[in-house]
């Protein structure tokens, strides 16, 4: 529990604040919190008392803190890096409780207190949840839930516009483009199977950005080498309407996505 003299200065300083501190859900999650250890408690009491939160803000952070908690088994359960867990916590202040990117640190808050999974709690991973947007999320999971392709390894095919490299192409418009180029009917099968589904996105024409973006980040790498001597030889490389590139999570990517996205969608 918080000492009584931090209390008496929290009350001085944000009566609304104070109140918070004594909510059940506060209350709750640092009751959760303390089975952990005194360095997990610690740590997390730092978290949920500044100052400046009002009430409603605590409670929320104390909710997705409890969230975390308790999707860790209790005999797996460990004390945080404080430098990541109170970043994550900075990140999760003022995110709606709708928006997907919560769901994505509080998973990340979760690893770092799983003592079998620790490892794929990467502090950069903060920063790179901070700027995604929903879209790029989706992205992450179709790639992430590549599956091998012949013994190439995992990866998906994705089509763009050749006269305007940023313009990804539907897959209605990728069949056309297939038929276009005399591709012949198994191999068309395949390359539709594993094609990504731009649809899925809010602004599917702009796959190619955030494709560009998820690269800058290190988490999605294009991997044309199948294409070239595996089963999609002899497939366009491109054409007067479209371009065909096979793409793939990054190892560290596949980190992200296993870390922080595999399990919330």
């Amino acid at each position: 529990m918080a000492d009584p003299r931090e209390i008496a200065e929290i009350l001085k300083a944000a009566p609304e604040v104070a109140k918070a501190a004594y909510s059940d859900s506060v209350a709750a999650t640092l009751k959760e919190i303390s089975k952990i250890g005194v360095d997990a408690a610690k740590t997390l009491r730092l978290a949920l008392f500044p100052l400046q939160f009002t009430a409603a803000l605590q409670d929320r952070l104390a909710a997705y803190i409890d969230s975390a908690v308790r999707s860790v088994p209790e005999p797996r359960r460990i004390a945080p890096q404080p430098s990541v867990a109170l970043s994550i916590c900075e990140g999760l202040k003022f995110c709606d409780p709708a928006e997907e990117v919560s769901r994505l640190y509080v998973a990340l808050l979760a690893r770092a207190m799983d003592k079998e999974r620790v490892g794929e709690a990467h502090p950069a991973f903060v920063n790179i949840i901070a700027q995604l947007a929903p879209d790029e999320i989706v992205v992450i999971r179709q790639l992430g839930h590549a599956g091998p392709v012949g013994n190439e390894g995992s990866y998906k095919t994705y089509f763009r516009a050749a006269a305007g490299a940023r313009l990804a192409l539907t897959n209605g418009e990728a069949e056309q483009a297939l038929d276009a180029h005399g591709v012949p009917d198994p191999i068309r099968q395949l390359v539709l199977s594993i094609a990504v589904n731009p649809e899925e996105l809010a602004q599917p024409r702009l796959y190619s950005v955030f494709l560009e973006h998820l690269t800058s980040l290190g988490l999605v790498s294009y991997t044309n080498e199948p294409k070239n001597r595996g089963v999609l030889q002899g497939v366009m490389h491109g054409s007067a309407s479209a371009q065909l590139l096979c793409i793939q999570l990054s190892d560290f990517g596949d980190l992200f996505f296993r870390a922080c996205v595999k399990e919330n969608f």
